[in-house]
């Protein structure tokens, strides 16, 4: 694994942990060493991480680091994340008051609020009708982070908020009609010691209304939206209360829903053998009641590494319906 902070090259790290996320803006990462990694404390200069193959994994920034003084040898720790990762932190600045957006698109709002920033923003063909459809009316709250409204915007349109490796936010849905997967894993092959299947019951629920108010320029005619959960055969009902811009569409709304309740359910592996995120593979176990080949959607993965360890990935994967607008199966039945 490389480092590089400001035209200089770290290499030999104690330990580093490296987070590829698929479903957040930005992926994130830590670094500890024998030696010192900036000079300056508050200055959140612009680094690249490379694997061993030379591949670029994350174009991001460093965050202030903790010092340590101390009579014996120390270590020091840097950590950061993507360069998109600052719309976590930053909301709107006052220069772009008022917070209307009315008659734009969400390419030309996401375009306006990245103006002072120093990175950009792509998308999928797959969104691309969606970012260039017009937003009637919307206004942004004062306190929101830019993640916050950017996140509300493309979830009303079922579009996924995600980060390029090169710093880039970028926005894109799951096309399952074009997913082929791109690996097999199962418990004795890749280091794989053992899978563990983790189902957060609490926070399922059947079935789900949605409700809403489309207003009078809303290209959507719903209102009101109930969808069921096929993976809950027990009346556990939960209401959601959408404020969102006229465009709602309470059924898009409820699917999205639905979609966030199932990535409750985890599938998590440690193995050998590295893939992106985002991308789909393969798993049949019946021990997690997995009993037929079924693919998985690779929301995350941990590299985690040291001067005296193999690099290993542990991978948490979601059902696809998760990123998906289709209609649900359960696959354990």
């Amino acid at each position: 694994m490389r480092l590089e902070i400001a035209g200089k090259t770290f290499r030999n790290f104690n330990n580093y942990e490296i987070n590829l996320m698929f479903n957040a803006v930005a992926s994130s990462f830590k670094f500890t060493a024998q030696y010192g990694f900036i000079d300056k404390l508050i200055d959140y200069p612009v680094c690249y991480i490379y694997n061993d193959a030379g591949e670029l994994l994350i174009k991001g920034t460093i965050l202030p680091p903790t010092l340590k003084s101390s009579s014996m040898p120390e270590t020091t720790t840097v950590q950061g994340y993507s360069s998109s990762g600052l719309l976590e932190d930053c909301q709107m600045p006052v220069s772009l008051y008022p917070l209307q957006f009315d008659g734009m698109n969400l390419a030309e709002i996401t375009d306006r609020l990245l103006s002072g920033f120093l990175f950009d923003f792509t998308y999928s063909s797959l969104v691309k009708d969606d970012m260039f459809a017009v937003y009637e009316k919307v206004t942004a709250k004062p306190n929101q982070t830019i993640k916050e409204f950017l996140t509300q915007l493309a979830t009303e349109r079922n579009i996924i908020l995600s980060n390029f490796n090169d710093g880039r936010l970028f926005y894109t849905r799951l096309d399952t009609t074009k997913s082929t997967s791109v690996d097999t894993f199962e418990v004795g092959k890749h280091g794989i010691k053992k899978m563990t299947l983790q189902i957060n019951g609490q926070k399922l629920h059947n079935p789900i209304w949605v409700i809403g108010q489309a207003g009078k320029m809303a290209k959507g005619d719903a209102t009101e939206y109930m969808i069921t959960n096929p993976y809950v055969a027990y009346f556990r009902p939960k209401v959601v209360v959408a404020e969102i811009s006229e465009e709602f569409d309470a059924k898009k709304t409820a699917r999205n829903e639905l979609g966030k309740e199932l990535g409750n359910i985890l599938l998590t592996f440690e193995t050998t053998k590295f893939n992106r995120p985002g991308q789909i593979v393969l798993i049949k176990n019946t021990d997690l009641k997995i009993y037929t080949t079924t693919e998985f959607f690779i929301q995350s993965v941990k590299i985690k590494g040291g001067s005296n360890d193999i690099e290993m990935y542990t991978y948490i994967c979601v059902l696809k319906d998760v990123y998906t607008d289709n209609d649900v199966i359960n696959i354990f039945k």
